[in-house]
């Protein structure tokens, strides 16, 4: 999630991160890390030598430097949100609040366009929810089970993106125990625990995923699913590196039977 709001950020985009589970300064060090391409396994074990951490201060002080400054492309992090109120009309409230601060800026800086910026609804290109599990539907339904619970937070999410034309990125876990049962290394649409509903709301499904040789070869891959516009069980595979944040796409559009034949002539050194 951290990476793509980075690489938004890169393209002059705003980005509002709710990072109910990390602080602000927690979720900084991370995105300073992707700035500055550190390798995450040894910034956090203190194996850096001093040469690199001097470095990477300098690097860090000048990305707050520019953070602070440029108060027109940025990524927002909202992390004073209590649990029991983290819903819908919380996230849609402060989005609102900021689009408002961000407009007064945005005349300010650039007040020829004062008339366009004035009309302008939202100022957020995209909202990242780094948790779904934690969201509720407190504000609205009462005493609604687990799973439908989720449902009502799966479809007003979807709800909200396509109303208010802004795009939603959620993080959740997937059903590991089905996908042991099932053999399977790709997680899919049954996978995407607590509720059914998601797979039906979701625009794409982003999973990451590993296999024992891979991971012997310190790998990870991402697989993405359209869940309405490819073939069933069809999957786009991209080469993840978490330590060094580096996402490398796999140009083959494959099943997961495809990719595990590709992957186990890999391992046997066939070409």
């Amino acid at each position: 999630m951290l990476w793509i709001a980075y690489q938004l950020r890169e393209q002059w985009k705003n980005v509002l991160f709710y990072s109910p589970e990390m602080d602000a300064n927690e979720v900084e060090q991370r995105l300073h890390l992707i700035h500055t391409n550190f390798n995450s396994k040894e910034f956090f074990q203190g194996q850096l030598t001093a040469e690199q951490f001097v470095e990477w201060r300098e690097k860090n002080q000048s990305l707050k430097k520019t953070l602070r400054e440029k108060r027109w492309w940025e990524i927002v992090i909202i992390d004073d949100i209590e649990l029991a109120d983290f819903n819908l009309t919380t996230i849609k409230a402060r989005m609102n609040r900021l689009d408002t601060q961000l407009r007064w800026v945005y005349v300010k800086s650039f007040p020829d366009k004062k008339e366009s910026y004035e009309k302008q609804k939202h100022f957020f290109d995209c909202i990242i929810v780094d948790g779904f599990h934690l969201l509720n539907w407190s504000d609205l339904k009462k005493n609604a089970s687990e799973w439908k619970e989720s449902q009502l937070v799966s479809q007003g999410l979807r709800s909200f993106a396509r109303i208010e034309k802004v795009p939603v990125l959620v993080s959740l876990h997937t059903n590991r125990d089905k996908q042991k049962a099932e053999e399977k290394i790709i997680p899919d649409a049954r996978d995407t625990s607590m509720t059914a509903s998601l797979w039906r709301d979701l625009t794409c499904l982003l999973s990451l995923f590993s296999t024992k040789y891979l991971a012997e070869k310190w790998k990870i891959w991402m697989s993405c699913t359209l869940s309405r516009r490819s073939s069933k069980w069809k999957v786009w595979t991209f080469d993840f590196n978490p330590e060094e944040w580096r996402i490398k796409p796999n140009q083959k559009v494959q099943t997961q039977a495809e990719f595990e034949e590709d992957v186990n002539k890999e391992s046997l050194g066939w070409e």
